[in-house]
């Protein structure tokens, strides 16, 4: 089975990540109401794959593998198509993975490594990622560029950055190179929060991993399940005594550190962590 972080969001000031696998059961009693037709009344059409914002008005991405993608605007309450047919490529653009807002543009990314822009009025090809197998399945605003992840089975998942001008690739292989005890093969989210880009990955056992950039440095979190914490190349030592659990607006949580070994473990929980420096308060 599968498993990849597929998206990322905010809620109350806290990260928030979905990880999906190939199957998963959806409960049926929450108040959703559908807004557009099945497929945008096109039968043919079996994936609404994106969804972005530009100029005021909510546009989704939908999967066709028979005619190619299509994109869908939504304002005043209407939606009307906007793409057909897969940017003139057919099926062999059929998925439009991703979608951003960028510099007065709308960039999709798709299959055959491409990124498309919509500047409200025309579609040009913005640029080509990497190698023709690759599928663009991440985009994100970040630092004043646009950054794009990619799926590649062969080579491993890349990240590019586009300047407004030049697509540029920023890391290559899957982040292996970074630290990844395995090659990941697809970026499949990126998200803006607290000044850090976050990327989502997967694709295989312990290829679902969450990093963060800040324009420079790359860093992995591997955390446990009660509280999120950032990894550092150099392991602080394991703290000798701790107390009871520290509980705050979120209830009670453990504490995870990293005991100068590449796996974190949990430790008694102490008043103030220092992911760098360890236990420095004590009940």
């Amino acid at each position: 089975m599968r498993r990849f972080v597929r998206g990322i969001a905010i809620a109350a000031g806290v990260v928030i990540l979905t990880l999906l696998c190939t199957s998963v059961a959806l409960a049926q009693d929450w108040p959703w109401a559908q807004i557009n037709t099945d497929g945008f009344g096109v039968v043919q059409n079996t994936e609404v794959a994106s969804l972005a914002t530009y100029g005021g008005a909510l546009y989704a991405g939908a999967a066709n593998a028979t005619a190619g993608a299509e994109i869908w605007r939504y304002a005043g309450g209407i939606w009307s198509s906007v793409s057909t047919g897969g940017w003139g490529a057919g099926p062999a653009l059929a998925v439009p993975w991703a979608m951003a807002s960028y510099s007065g543009s709308l960039y999709v990314g798709t299959n055959q490594a491409q990124v498309w822009a919509y500047n409200g009025v025309t579609w040009g090809l913005s640029g080509t990622l990497g190698a023709a197998n690759a599928n663009v399945t991440a985009l994100a605003a970040y630092g004043g560029n646009l950054y794009a992840g990619t799926w590649d089975a062969t080579n491993g998942a890349a990240l590019w950055r586009f300047n407004g001008i030049a697509w540029a690739p920023v890391m290559t292989g899957g982040f292996v190179g970074q630290g990844s005890p395995v090659t990941t093969t697809i970026l499949s989210a990126l998200h803006v929060h607290n000044g850090l880009l976050y990327i989502g990955t997967g694709d295989g056992p312990g290829a679902a991993q969450l990093w963060t950039y800040d324009g420079t440095t790359f860093a992995r979190w591997t955390a446990g399940p009660s509280q999120g914490a950032l990894a550092s190349t150099t392991c602080a030592p394991t703290p000798a005594a701790w107390s009871s659990p520290w509980t705050t607006r979120f209830g009670s949580w453990t504490p995870w550190a990293c005991a100068c070994s590449a796996r974190w473990t949990a430790l008694w929980p102490c008043r103030k962590w220092n992911r760098w420096a360890g236990c420095s308060s004590r009940r």
